[in-house]
């Protein structure tokens, strides 16, 4: 509730909560010789990128035949590049897009430009990762359900996914760490009302709010990762019978 105040008045009412999780292929990185876990720093992750990307001749990202402009799998993607997962990478460094006070941007800043670089070099260098756009409305996970992309970060929602695509395989872990420490983005909706309702309109809107954020919360609703109801549940589970580790988020 904190994020939802000023100055002593409640805003809105915070109805989920999204975490930011590391989604990879068990099958692929087993055959490219990788273990089962989350990259430990950034150079370990580039370079397992590098391996698990397969040009259309069958040489991978490391070697000296490679040709990055006949990618046939990639190794990662960048997936919801803004804001979790650049954000994540900029946090990683130890930058951020503000400063403490809120008055400052921090763009011109090293940790801001290796977030950028770190990106960068992965596409347009390594041809390790995909531009963003080039998987269209649908984002990266056709190709990983297809086993054309080997890792993807992505949210706690894919919980959802896996289950109606049982063929597909995934382990679910922490977020790498891209530079200096392990994080991860997190947020959320909230539901607000506008500032002018009144009468039988905001007493329905307010009823609906309480509603929605108590028990009595529909089955449908409640399946959904991050909503209201699931506060108590655990990802750990799910991981472990989507074939997960002890890491996992």
């Amino acid at each position: 509730m904190h994020y939802v105040q000023y100055q002593g008045h409640i805003y809105g009412m915070p109805l989920d909560m999204h975490g930011w999780g590391f989604y990879f292929n068990p099958t692929l990185l087993q055959k490219a010789g990788l273990p089962l876990r989350t990259a430990n720093s950034g150079e370990e992750l580039t370079m397992w990128a590098r391996k698990l990307t397969i040009d259309k001749n069958g040489n991978n990202g490391l070697s000296k035949n490679f040709d990055g402009s006949n990618v046939k799998v990639y190794g990662l993607a960048t997936s919801w590049d803004a804001p979790p997962t650049f954000l994540t990478t900029l946090w990683s460094f130890g930058g951020n897009t503000l400063s403490a006070d809120g008055k400052t941007a921090l763009f011109n800043t090293p940790q801001m430009r290796d977030a950028v670089n770190f990106w960068h070099d992965l596409i347009f260098k390594y041809h390790a990762v995909a531009k963003p756009a080039s998987y269209g409305a649908n984002g990266p996970w056709s190709a990983y359900a297809n086993s054309a992309l080997a890792m993807v970060p992505d949210g706690d929602w894919m919980r959802n996914w896996f289950p109606l695509h049982r063929n597909v395989k995934v382990q679910a872990v922490f977020m790498p760490i891209f530079g200096s420490k392990r994080v991860a983005w997190m947020s959320g909706h909230v539901i607000s009302c506008p500032a002018g309702l009144s009468g039988d309109k905001k007493t329905a809107a307010y009823t609906f709010m309480r509603w929605l954020s108590g028990c009595s919360v529909p089955s449908a609703l409640a399946k959904f990762p991050g909503s209201p109801t699931r506060a108590g549940s655990t990802s750990r589970s799910w991981a472990r019978r989507a074939g997960g580790s002890s890491d996992s988020p």
